[in-house]
């Protein structure tokens, strides 16, 4: 559904409604310079001054369709609960449903005098889970993870010489002239 009066609007030039499943045709259209209304569920109009608009916009995307769009009916499936067997069966419960309520338990939902709107406050954990089960075992003092340990010295000693291995050079020397033969 579009807004009443869109058509009016001062700076709207060109309104393109190729393809959007309108039911009614916007009032005031022949003001704009350009206007596609095709392939909606409406008659689109045939006089001279709308098909040159449709042109000037057209243009650009000459693909297009013209006319009207076509309703697709769905057909009912097997499994529809829309039969009159099964709306009588339905209907039959619906009525013992009222008869068995109380005149004193019906709720009046427009009774309230007034409404007073809240905000209500969404709160999103931006930790896992995980880490919020560790935090809270931490704080009650019954959980001890191995993350929340000092790294002893060798530890930290073997992962530097990991990240920075030292760098063996290759000198001429005692073992220089030793060769293998077999080359």
């Amino acid at each position: 559904m579009l807004p009443e009066k869109l058509c009016e609007l001062p700076f709207l030039k060109k309104l393109d409604l190729y393809d959007n499943n309108l039911h009614d045709l916007p009032e005031g259209f022949e003001n704009l310079l350009e206007v596609d209304l095709a392939q909606n569920y409406f008659e689109e109009p045939i006089d001279i001054e709308y098909v040159k608009k449709k042109k000037k916009i057209r243009l650009k995307s000459p693909e297009r369709c013209n006319g009207r769009k076509l309703e697709v009916e769905r057909a009912e499936s097997e499994y529809s609960k829309d039969t009159d067997e099964e709306f009588s069966c339905c209907s039959k419960s619906e009525e013992k449903d009222i008869e068995n309520k109380s005149v004193c338990s019906s709720e009046d939902w427009d009774s309230d005098t007034y409404w007073i709107p809240h905000f209500s406050h969404n709160t999103t954990t931006s930790q896992s889970p995980w880490l919020f089960f560790v935090k809270r075992k931490m704080e009650e003092g019954n959980f001890c993870p191995m993350d929340a340990h000092q790294v002893s010295i060798a530890d930290q000693v073997e992962y530097e010489k990991l990240c920075n291995p030292k760098v063996v050079y290759e000198s001429d020397g005692q073992f220089d002239d030793y060769s293998s033969d077999e080359s």
